[in-house]
């Protein structure tokens, strides 16, 4: 079966974040990605609610199942206007959640995001698993990604 069969991207609006939701579980999804359009608007963007999480995202995802976010600015400073709130809020509903931010020059500030497990036990993959995981999934050798590159 080829990526194209196994890999259905859908879009929309997160001010329907009901919506969107309720389509992603009608197709079973098992990631689920929330983002916003822009940056300096992210907090008008999405829903970030316990409710919106728990009722509308954490119930739609498949078992197993992964929600990722765009949090809003994550530097030193910055951090402290949606992406701890939204962290937090993550926590309360997920039994794993992991921060992550990332530098972007043209926002001059790192940004940042959220990836919240649905089950209890998931969590990031040991160096060994992807590689594993890798060589049941993908045909030939990788080039340029290991177990070791892909935790780095």
């Amino acid at each position: 079966m080829g990526l194209q069969a196994r890999l259905q991207a859908h879009s929309g609006s997160a001010q329907l974040g009901r919506g969107w939701a309720a389509r992603c579980a009608a197709l079973g999804t098992a990631i689920q990605v929330l983002t916003g359009r822009e940056p300096l608007r992210l907090r008008t963007l999405l829903p970030c609610t316990q409710e919106f999480y728990e009722s509308v995202v954490r119930r739609k995802l498949a078992p197993g199942g992964i929600f990722v976010t765009q949090s809003g600015p994550a530097g030193t400073l910055s951090a402290q206007l949606v992406f701890t709130s939204i962290h937090k809020t993550l926590v309360s509903v997920f039994p794993t959640v992991m921060p992550y931010a990332h530098h972007i020059p043209s926002l001059c500030d790192c940004w940042g995001f959220n990836i919240a497990f649905r089950d209890q036990g998931q969590g990031l993959l040991i160096p060994s698993e992807y590689d594993k995981r890798a060589k049941l999934r993908i045909r030939g050798e990788l080039q340029y990604v290991d177990g070791d590159t892909f935790v780095g």
